[in-house]
């Protein structure tokens, strides 16, 4: 499993992103476009480029070649090889992307702030809010420990957060969680089978140079 982490430090399209838009879909494009923000435009399109580059760089596919497609759950794949599965998640300035073979795999990152420990009833199984509310040193880690463990694995089932959330338990599923923290962020993929994912923090600059853009 490999899992690339990317801050984004600049929260501005530049002209660099211009012409990195050249490399994701018009699927992709539009949908960076739907978003009001330049910021939320720039992690929608690092999210497409480091997954494209990650899967390019695993299957030996050229990354112009790889064509994706989503299902009607909204779960995107891989049109071009299903055997490679991914999974990717941006949140204020960061994205996160999993990339993972023949096992399907769920990502999530999210800010650690303030935890909303009010909405804990409706979206928390009894044991997770067992394990939050046990950790009174820092609940709001535990929150976010929780929350991220929780996106990831309905992420990888291609539902996402509805439903009865709290019917869920990941605490029943923490051997197959890879849960950390990095700048800030509280970070976590999860796959089915047990894996040791290959962690790697790239730049801006490291996407730019591998598609060919000064």
């Amino acid at each position: 499993m490999q899992v690339y982490c990317l801050p984004i430090t600049e929260p501005f399209m530049n002209k660099t992103d211009l012409q990195l838009r050249n490399f994701v879909s018009f699927q992709r494009q539009e949908k960076m476009m739907r978003y009001r923000n330049e910021i939320d435009q720039k992690l929608s399109l690092y999210a497409a480029l480091v997954t494209r580059m990650g899967i390019s760089k695993l299957s030996g596919i050229p990354a112009s070649e790889l064509l994706f497609h989503s299902q009607p759950n909204h779960k995107p794949y891989l049109i071009s090889d299903a055997s490679y599965c991914f999974s990717f998640s941006h949140t204020r300035n960061f994205v996160l992307s999993c990339i993972n073979t023949s096992i399907p795999v769920g990502a999530d990152v999210e800010l650690i702030q303030e935890a909303p420990l009010e909405i804990m009833d409706l979206v928390f199984h009894p044991d997770e809010i067992q394990f939050i509310t046990s950790n009174t040193n820092n609940t709001r880690i535990s929150f976010y420990k929780v929350w991220t463990q929780k996106e990831a694995y309905t992420k990888s089932l291609g539902t996402g957060l509805i439903g009865n959330l709290a019917s869920i338990n990941t605490m029943e599923l923490l051997p197959y969680f890879h849960t950390w923290e990095q700048n800030g962020y509280m970070c976590c993929v999860f796959c089915s089978h047990k894996a040791d994912p290959k962690i790697t923090t790239i730049t801006t600059n490291d996407i730019s140079a591998y598609y060919g853009i000064d």
